[in-house]
């Protein structure tokens, strides 16, 4: 099964939870959601880097382009 890193904007949460239950009812368990438990990255000098890590990890990206993500740096 295809892998998939999910990113949003923190507005977007529960749109990217159920994106991410969507791609499990179709099978795909391989997801990265960074606000799920276990992918809690801590606020420190290290989530950057733990982001690229997933990131590069997984052959697919779902980028949700909403107003809140394009204002986002």
């Amino acid at each position: 099964m295809a892998s998939f890193f999910i990113s949003h904007s923190a507005k977007d949460r529960a749109t990217a939870r159920r994106i991410r239950q969507w791609l499990r009812r179709r099978g795909h368990f391989d997801l990265f959601l960074s606000t799920e438990p276990g992918y809690n990255i801590p606020a420190s000098a290290e989530w950057q880097r733990e982001l690229w890590l997933q990131l590069r990890s997984k052959r697919h990206v779902v980028f949700l382009a909403s107003r809140a993500s394009m204002a986002c740096r």
